[in-house]
């Protein structure tokens, strides 16, 4: 296949997604503030983009043994000091550790535009251990660079042209626990053949990947598998995701797309060893919502499921291990949020998009301990005031593209 047909496949699967309502993560606003820009990263909380991430991307709650050692390559003090100057000058992110060596570069923090010959310049780091490349200017030709960096554990891959010859390179990183690989639209089963023997995987993330049950079967042959992300994987039928149900060491599931019906909602009840479960731009009703009560939520996104309601969200008086909760763009009031057995344990509330007004703010001062709370795009106007500014807690609010007036931002400064 050539550059140009690449390319062109890239863009017409990544066109698909946007018009779901996907667009790309804003980075977290530094705390305490009050905000008019897009939401930190949880999912359903970003901008257009993460329908696909929704939301992007919070991590996997994974814990993290230390990484094996292993042979590296050796670059210059000149040579990363050069790295460092070109991550400066190209708006990239990097990270040291207490010692000054670089353990993550983010390419995707600031949008920076990164081509692969200036990827193959910046990773001279052998201390790398998280790495976050995106873009159709990347493919297979950097994974022999990327399999140099062995004491990597994170590694994201989002809208790239990677291959599954360029997975193959990858094969050899025993200390990889999360691989992010959205919106490669050239990778099929046999990637995932790939991944499924790098046993130290805990998190694969894969929205948008041209995989089908017989790749999912060989994934949930990892044997420390605990995060599967497959929102947007429209070939996984319901007899695939059924299979999932039988790997009890799965605590995230992340399902999205309009083949994610009611029947699919049967299946993940029966989960019920489910923490985190996020379900975006699916086909679901409130009878559907109802059937989830016997899951131990911690986490739990809604995201574009235009059918639900604050009926089908009476099933939150389940929830009474709840920290993280995203109703958004749904059709719900918040008068469900009263359901919530243990108000007090929410940390993040995200509400974007949805029917939240001012009649409803007054239920949010139940929320002692919460951190980060989304009201952009609703209908709170300044007769919200002096509910928000109860909430002294809070380190994050979100308010773009409200009706509030800059007087009533200087309110609530």
């Amino acid at each position: 296949m050539t550059n140009l047909s690449r390319l062109l496949t890239l863009l017409i699967v990544s066109f698909g997604f946007w018009l779901t309502g996907c667009g790309p993560t804003a980075p977290e606003s530094p705390m305490p503030t009050i905000s008019d820009a897009p939401p930190p990263e949880t999912d359903g909380a970003d901008t257009a983009a993460d329908s696909i991430d929704a939301a992007d991307d919070e991590p996997a709650r994974i814990e993290e043994s230390p990484a094996p050692s292993a042979p590296v390559v050796q670059y210059s003090e000149e040579e990363m000091a050069t790295a460092r100057q070109l991550a400066s000058d190209l708006g990239v992110l990097i990270r040291e550790d207490d010692q000054g060596n670089v353990v993550l570069i983010d390419t995707a923090a600031n949008r920076s535009w990164v081509d692969e010959d200036q990827m193959q310049q910046l990773l001279v780091f052998p201390t790398l251990q998280t790495l976050t490349v995106e873009g159709p200017s990347i493919t297979e030709q950097l994974a022999p660079r990327i399999a140099e960096a062995t004491q990597l554990t994170s590694l994201a891959m989002r809208n790239t042209l990677i291959d599954d010859q360029g997975i193959e390179q990858l094969r050899d990183l025993e200390s990889l626990r999360i691989i992010d690989l959205r919106l490669s639209a050239l990778l099929t089963d046999a990637a995932m053949e790939t991944l499924s023997a790098m046993p130290s995987l805990r998190a694969v993330r894969l929205s948008g990947v041209n995989l089908t049950d017989a790749g999912l079967a060989k994934l949930l042959d990892l044997p420390n598998l605990t995060e599967l992300d497959l929102r947007n994987c429209r070939q996984i039928s319901k007899d695939g995701i059924a299979q999932i149900g039988k790997k009890r060491s799965i605590r995230v599931l992340k399902l999205g797309g309009p083949e994610i019906d009611d029947q699919v909602l049967e299946l993940v009840a029966q989960m019920d060893q489910l923490t985190g479960l996020s379900l975006d731009n699916c086909n679901i009703t409130d009878a559907g919502i109802g059937r989830l009560t016997n899951l131990p939520l911690d986490d739990l996104t809604i995201f574009q499921c235009v059918n639900i309601t604050d009926e089908g969200l009476q099933v939150l008086a389940h929830y009474d291990r709840l920290r993280r909760l995203t109703l958004r763009d749904v059709s719900a009031t918040g008068e469900s949020l009263l359901l919530l057995p243990r108000p007090e344990s929410l940390v993040t509330l995200n509400l974007e998009q949805s029917r939240f007004g001012d009649g409803q703010t007054p239920v949010l001062t139940r929320f002692t301990g919460l951190e980060t709370l989304v009201l952009s795009q609703t209908d709170v106007t300044d007769d919200a005031i002096d509910s928000l500014r109860a909430l002294t807690w809070l380190k994050h609010l979100m308010l773009t593209q409200t009706e509030i007036t800059d007087q009533g931002v200087q309110r609530l400064r």
